[in-house]
């Protein structure tokens, strides 16, 4: 698996990709105006993200336990 296919298995839930594009914007918008308040703010978007992403893995994993037990 070649770091491409990586990458979009790890944004494969439209809200995780989503919530990068708006801090990418955030990152870009604060760099433009030297702000570290509006850096921050992406790095915090995107760490919403990572942790939206790893609740529907959790709840993937246990569904697919619970199909297995039955």
């Amino acid at each position: 698996m070649n770091y491409i296919e990586k990458l979009c298995e790890w944004h494969k839930y439209p809200i995780n990709a989503f919530l990068h594009l708006v801090a990418l914007i955030v990152l870009i918008f604060a760099l433009w105006n030297h702000s570290w308040v509006g850096i921050v703010s992406a790095f915090i978007i995107v760490l919403i993200g990572h942790l939206i992403q790893e609740t529907y893995d959790h709840k993937a994993r246990i569904d697919k336990l619970e199909k297995k037990k039955k």
